[in-house]
């Protein structure tokens, strides 16, 4: 949806950066005349889920983000003690996972958050389920949205519910051990596709396990179950979220293999045994996932991106990306990929892995430009997916809870929204985008950032 502003002499809508350029960098000006609220009265669109839909690329080409300069819109207050939350959209709502508890032998509570998408108002909150977990973990971070409903998993299985918060069906797909950081079903063509998670044998001593997690494909109107993927050969107590793709289903075993499925009966139709730490991502004949080895010599970790042919699993190519940690999501937008890894914000050629740039790093590279950075913290989160909407890359930091803007081109830092910290944590889940608004959280709180624009009333 545009929105129409106030015309400058060129016909374009006048900033507040710009019309300082024009008065002189020593000019002083009153804008007690100004109104800084966008005339833009409602948002609606789509974001299905972290990553924007089932191949989780991050990069959607029919969806407008915001312009910098950026302000904020509006925030907004949750229930919840966890900051892995991401949102989507579904219309003129903005809904979010959220979780209190979750520690080891903690009461844990998972709810359901609607949000108007214009103005921030709380429209509901359901309390989805409650559990008592044997291990750390913060699951909030599963929810979808698609035409058939919401979906989110918890700790007792995958839900369906209504866009008011009824449940719909509830899919046992977990068992004793935890869930991954990234479950979240792909959903494409009335089909929700979903691991299973937790759901090994263990030993008494909860320290062991055999057998391997697996894959369910169920109708999403009513959760009956289509198919089953459950394979013996990857020991392994973690799987990742599902791609979907072009007929394709992916499926990435923490550490063992990504295993290539046909979407309508699960036949496999090819393994590869690469040491994923991703879910992947699929876009042009080609599928992109990080990799972790561990070194005991020297007790470090080895992070690479492999791009894998993706109707045969074939090397395309494997690059390193850093020592020391790599995100759990990729987005590609057509040419390049983006991710954040060993501190830095990162970009490649889709095609041949050559580093395009790397942004960040060192903090203070930046710090100095927004001006109320003053440490060293790394500010892109490890865990978020970038978002890359009409040549602009949207990350949220891992510190203090801003959402950062740059060139997808060139990696240069256009602009961050909020100027000022919202506290000691950042954000550890992914932006959504929908009508030229971002929209991410922060511990307790839901950000909606917009095109800063003053307009003359």
């Amino acid at each position: 949806m545009s929105s129409s502003h106030g015309p400058g002499a060129d016909g374009q809508a006048l900033s507040r950066r710009r019309l300082l350029a024009a008065l002189g960098t020593g000019a002083t000006v009153s804008l007690a005349g100004c109104s800084a609220m966008n005339r833009r009265t409602t948002v609606s669109g789509s974001w299905q889920t972290r990553g924007y839909g089932p191949a989780r690329t991050g990069a959607p080409a029919d969806v407008s983000g915001p312009k910098p300069p950026l302000k904020r819109r509006w925030k907004a207050d949750f229930v919840g003690d966890w900051n892995q939350s991401s949102p989507v959209v579904a219309g003129d709502t903005v809904y979010l996972g959220s979780m209190t508890g979750g520690m080891s032998g903690r009461e844990a509570e998972t709810y359901l958050n609607a949000f108007d998408a214009s103005t921030g108002e709380g429209r509901w909150t359901r309390s989805i389920e409650q559990h008592t977990p044997k291990h750390n973990s913060s699951y909030a971070d599963s929810l979808t949205a698609s035409d058939d409903g919401l979906f989110i998993q918890t700790f007792r299985g995958l839900r369906a519910l209504d866009f008011d918060g009824t449940e719909r069906w509830k899919f046992e797909n977990t068992g004793p051990r935890f869930l991954a950081d990234t479950c979240h079903p792909a959903i494409t063509d009335g089909v929700v596709y979903t691991g299973t998670y937790g759901s090994t044998r263990v030993r008494d001593d909860d320290d062991e396990y055999s057998g391997s997690e697996g894959l369910f494909a169920l109708d999403a109107s009513d959760g009956s179950l289509l198919w089953e993927y459950r394979p013996d050969e990857y020991a392994t107590d973690l799987t990742f979220s599902p791609t979907v793709a072009d007929g394709t289903v992916y499926l990435c075993f923490l550490g063992r293999a990504i295993v290539a499925l046909d979407t309508a009966d699960g036949e496999v139709q090819w393994t590869r045994a690469v040491p994923v730490d991703t879910p992947a991502t699929v876009r042009n004949g080609t599928a992109y996932v990080a990799t972790q080895v561990f070194h005991e010599r020297d007790d470090t970790h080895e992070y690479r991106l492999y791009a894998l042919d993706a109707e045969t699993g074939e090397t395309v190519w494997d690059r390193p990306v850093g020592g020391a940690w790599s995100s759990r999501g990729i987005s590609h937008d057509g040419s390049a990929l983006y991710l954040s890894s060993d501190r830095y914000l990162l970009s490649l050629d889709a095609e041949t892995g050559e580093v395009r740039w790397r942004a960040f790093g060192d903090a203070s590279d930046w710090h100095s430009e927004i001006g109320w950075f003053d440490d060293d913290h790394a500010p892109i989160s490890g865990w978020g997916v970038p978002v890359v909407i009409d040549d602009v890359v949207y990350a949220g930091d891992g510190e203090y809870g801003t959402l950062v803007a740059l060139d997808s081109e060139t990696g240069e830092l256009l602009d961050a929204a909020p100027k000022r910290r919202w506290g000691a944590s950042g954000t550890e889940g992914s932006p959504a985008v929908a009508d030229g608004v971002a929209f991410y959280t922060t511990p307790h709180f839901l950000h909606a950032v917009d095109t800063n624009v003053f307009e003359f009333w």
